[in-house]
């Protein structure tokens, strides 16, 4: 019976130390995270009706008031891992690996304990619309780790985009699986 064990042992020990623990165990970081869902709703154009006059039912005479609408609005929900971000521009919105602030605007970063926003504003004020996130001028470009908690909305705000991100699930206690889950919307910026 002892035999047996110490064979098993062995066994188990050469397949993690030949594998690695976090291939064996299927953590988040052996393998890229999945996008759950992506949706793109865009607004309607509003370029037919450019250079045309009011007719009388349209509004005020000379109102001249500009059109606010946020434009096309994209959805995703995923799971963010370290060494990870996302491109607010990307098609689909989904994370990728990084190399830094070089290729996202939102990342997880694999030296320090913090989640970055690449040069961009990072809004940490529990905002819940676009037009909360960029009327808030509480501006950081990074937010620890330790700080993240479920509940919590960010601002993303770049030169063409802004973006909400509501946390939505979290496991940062074990070094080998840690992740983020996040649900991102993200619009033109007007």
């Amino acid at each position: 019976m002892a035999a047996a064990v110490s064979a098993i042992a062995a066994v188990l020990g050469v397949v993690v130390g030949f594998l690695g623990l976090p291939a064996v165990l299927r953590s988040p970081t052996s393998k890229e995270p999945t996008v759950v869902t992506v949706t793109v709703t865009a607004s309607p154009d509003d370029e037919s009706s450019a250079g045309s006059s009011p007719s009388p039912g349209d509004g005020p005479s000379g109102s001249g008031s500009s059109s606010t609408k946020p434009g096309p609005t994209r959805t995703a929900e995923f799971d963010l891992v370290e060494g990870y971000g996302f491109d607010l521009d990307a098609t689909p919105l989904r994370p990728g690996k990084t190399a830094g602030s070089k290729n996202a605007d939102f990342y997880w970063s694999t030296t320090q304990e913090l989640l970055w926003a690449s040069g961009e504003k990072l809004v940490d004020a529990g905002e819940t619309t676009r037009d909360g996130c960029l009327k808030s001028t509480r501006y950081s470009f990074d937010i620890s780790l330790f700080d993240v908690f479920v509940g919590q909305t960010l601002c993303v705000i770049t030169d063409d985009r802004v973006a909400l991100i509501e946390v939505t699930n979290t496991d940062l206690g074990n070094h080998n699986s840690r992740f983020i889950s996040m649900k991102v919307t993200s619009w033109a910026k007007p």
